[in-house]
């Protein structure tokens, strides 16, 4: 998994700066190439404080991107239908009843074929 993860990340800083043209990430990317090919240990390491960066950046960024998604779209969404009485979940009791009264008195051709 580390050459795969290696050639990611000289890949990802060659597609950085031949979007925004910045001649250092060239560089680096080039020298952080030939630093995984001649020395693999180091490689490694970068390759580890790497994912321990994601692993952090993990802690921080999604809670405050699902705040973000709670706070200014499902909130804004739920005052708008508890304004509006929607109710699509069906939890309030039905005004009217599903049961009907009905008189009608049975006669044996009624009862001779029931379905």
């Amino acid at each position: 998994m580390t050459p795969k993860t290696q050639l990611v990340m000289v890949i990802g800083f060659w597609v950085i700066d031949w979007f925004l043209e910045l001649q250092w990430l060239e560089y680096g990317a080039i020298g952080l190439g030939a630093l995984f090919i001649v020395l693999p240990s180091v490689g490694i390491r970068i390759v580890w404080l790497w994912y321990r960066l994601a692993f952090v950046l993990s802690l921080i960024v999604n809670p405050v991107i699902l705040g973000a998604v709670y706070w200014l779209f499902i909130s804004p969404i739920a005052l708008l239908f508890r304004l509006f009485g929607n109710d699509p979940l069906q939890k309030k009791p039905p005004s009217e009843t599903n049961f009907k009264i009905r008189n009608k008195t049975y006669e044996a051709k009624d009862l001779k074929f029931p379905w």
